[in-house]
């Protein structure tokens, strides 16, 4: 039998005074059975893009790690990306035993642009889940923390960490908070907090375009139902 449980999720977020969410994510895996690797799944909003940096293994034990090398899936310690948003990498050989309650941490590294919600002129607000919820398996605790670059304010509740117990799968970890970009003045807004809004003339053509399929569309049809001799 196959089973796949997180010891524990601990994140460290860093808000960059230009908006961009900085990541580092320890994944501290429990393996049994035939398991290849592990697999992370972003879920990622319009206008939103992540950049992956490292896939970093460590050895409970002792704490060694080890950089995965982006490349191909069939060697061992490699990672990749096999679509815009999921993550894989290998952790055992098809020849290699099979795990027995083995744990092995991992660490991602990315970066996430886009990741606020604009409230105002200079206030914004992050609500971003951190427990990514498509996995197979229950995280047991989960710990995050956030750190705000300079010219950012949080104006709610920002505690030292946050923190949970056990997550079944499905089952998001969801930090809010609302935040205020205090740069001088005459500084720019943060370019990369908030997903780009689309200017007025590009939603309007959006529309036309719309429009325009209905109206081809009826004209088919009445056009078809016609020649058919059903009016």
């Amino acid at each position: 039998a196959r089973e796949l449980h997180w010891a524990g999720l601990e994140v460290d977020a860093t808000l960059e005074t230009d908006g961009t969410l900085t990541i580092s994510e320890l994944q501290q895996m429990v393996f049994t059975g035939d398991w290849n690797g592990g697999e992370r799944s972003f879920r990622l909003f319009p206008g939103q893009e992540l950049e992956l940096r490292r896939v970093v293994r460590i050895d409970p034990a002792t704490g060694r790690e080890r950089d995965l090398v982006r490349g191909d899936l069939d060697q061992l310690d490699h990672w990749d990306r096999t679509s815009s948003n999921v993550v894989r990498w290998r952790s055992r050989l098809p020849s290699d035993p099979e795990f027995e309650a083995t744990r092995i941490d991992y660490r991602i590294d990315y970066r996430l642009t886009g990741a606020l919600q604009k409230l105002g002129d200079r206030r914004y607000k992050l609500e971003h889940d951190f427990a990514f919820a498509d996995r197979a398996g229950v995280i047991e605790r989960v710990v995050v923390r956030l750190t705000l670059g300079p010219g950012w304010k949080a104006t709610s509740a920002h505690p030292v960490s946050w923190e949970t117990g056990a997550l079944t799968p499905g089952e998001q970890f969801v930090v809010p908070v609302e935040l205020e970009f205090e740069g001088a003045a005459g500084v720019a807004l943060p370019a990369k907090a908030a997903p780009p809004r689309l200017s007025p003339e590009f939603r309007w053509g959006a529309v036309g375009v719309f429009l325009a399929g209905v109206l081809w569309f009826v004209v088919r049809f009445v056009r078809r139902d016609a020649a058919l001799g059903r009016f």
